[in-house]
């Protein structure tokens, strides 16, 4: 839910990679207007389509300061062993993936988006079965969990540009 009370994000655990490309795995984020005072109120707004690593979504967590979303994205699902994809792209690695959920970016235009808000902006590798996502006490931090190896337990995300055309960690 994000820190204004007006949204709800879900992930599904599904896989919608298209069939003829299975080495470009996605996922979706369904946005549900939870608003009382909203005409939409407890609708489907937008669906979000995000890259993935081939086993959906997981955790869902809003940045300390409600201006993104972070998705833990597993290319396990806890029974199998990562397998290379056809196509050369090997799913080796999980990813958090970064949404614009800024309400100062959303655009007053629909037919225009330059700020990307309700869009994916970055995607990164986290090792093996990233599931779990925590705020770590500030903005430009997240923490990850990893359950495939204690060895990547636990990791750390430090951003250092938050921007949606700039995003850097």
């Amino acid at each position: 839910i994000d820190k204004a009370g007006k949204y709800a994000y879900v992930g599904d655990e599904n896989d919608y990679s298209d069939a003829g490309n299975i080495s470009k795995p996605k996922a979706r984020v369904y946005v549900i207007d939870i608003d009382p005072a909203s005409p939409v109120f407890h609708q489907l707004v937008r669906t979000i389509e995000v890259d993935a690593a081939g086993q959906g979504l997981r955790h869902i967590l809003v940045s300390d300061d409600g201006k993104l979303l972070y998705l833990a994205a597993p290319n396990r699902n806890g029974s199998t062993v990562p397998a290379p994809a056809p196509g050369g792209n090997d799913l080796a690695e999980s990813r958090i993936i970064v949404v614009n959920i800024d309400p100062a970016d959303k655009p007053t235009d629909p037919l225009s988006n330059p700020r990307k808000y309700w869009q994916q902006i970055a995607s990164i590798k986290t090792g093996q079965e990233t599931y779990g996502l925590q705020s770590g006490g500030s903005p430009d931090r997240v923490l990850f969990t990893n359950r495939y190896t204690d060895v990547e337990a636990v990791g750390a995300l430090l951003v250092t540009d938050a921007g949606p055309l700039t995003f850097a960690a």
